[in-house]
Order: C-alpha cells, then sequence, then structure tokens
C-alpha cells in the first residue's frame, strides 16, 4: 500500500508555541493524541511501510464551519500536522501519556514530504482529512 489516509472529527493539532506538541500540557496535547490514534488504527490494518527514503506527498483537507477561515493560519496546522506524523521527534519532552501511540508515524522524518496540497471547505462540523502517499521510492 502505498498511501495511507485518516479522517478526525475537529480541529487539527497546530505549532503556536515553543513548547513540544508532545508535551502533556501543551493547549492541542488532546489533538495530538486523537490524531496518533487514528493514524495508528489506518497503520494496524494497512501493509503502509515506513521508510526514510520514500518521498511523500502530504494532502489536508480542512473543512470548517465558516469557509477559508481556519483556527490558524496554514503553515502552523501543516507544522503541526507535519510533526506529529514524523517518527524522528524530540527526546527531551515527557510524553509517556501517549501510552502505545509514541512510535505511531507514517514517515521517519517531515523533510520526505516533496509536495503539500492544503484545500480548505464549508462542513457542517469541523473535521480534517489526512492523505499521505509515496511519490517515489529512492534507491
Amino acid at each position: 500500500m502505498n498511501e495511507i489516509n485518516v479522517d478526525v472529527q475537529g480541529f487539527p493539532p497546530a505549532k503556536n508555541e515553543a513548547k513540544s506538541l508532545f508535551a502533556k500540557n501543551h493547549k492541542y496535547a488532546d489533538r495530538v493524541i486523537t490524531l496518533l490514534r487514528q493514524v495508528k488504527q489506518e497503520i494496524d490494518h494497512s501493509t503502509w511501510c515506513r521508510n526514510k527514503k520514500r518521498r511523500l506527498e502530504l494532502k489536508l483537507l480542512l473543512s470548517d464551519t465558516v469557509l477559508g477561515s481556519p483556527p490558524l493560519d496554514a503553515t502552523n496546522i501543516l507544522g503541526g500536522i507535519a510533526d506529529v506524523l514524523q517518527a524522528d521527534r524530540a527526546c527531551n519532552t515527557d510524553s509517556s501519556h501517549l501510552d502505545d501511540m509514541k512510535t505511531e508515524s507514517p514517515y521517519k522524518n517531515d523533510h520526505q514530504i516533496k509536495e503539500i496540497q492544503y484545500p480548505v471547505k464549508c462542513a457542517d462540523e469541523p473535521y480534517y482529512r489526512i492523505r499521505v502517499w509515496v511519490l517515489t521510492e529512492e534507491g
């Protein structure tokens, strides 16, 4: 399988302060946990293989109740998602609250992301859809 798809209710985790998104007391810690649970479920039920030599594309479809008005700007949202989904994480942050989700990630490092799509649409409830797929495998 060369892609994973994850649908999550609510808003995504976003970078908005110096504190790590993986810190227990980060204001978006619940969003990180929700996203990691969905990713774990998708990876557990797929043949996705994390490979540090894959060139990837990330598509984030963000749906909000007010068209074009996500809660934060695109770079904070995309940066937050890219960080949460990578295996390379800061080791100086207590992430014990993540339990078995600490190691769930579709890619080793967000440097692997070479293309990004970020459509925003209006919906009755906020949610987001993440699609990560392989552009190429490198030798």
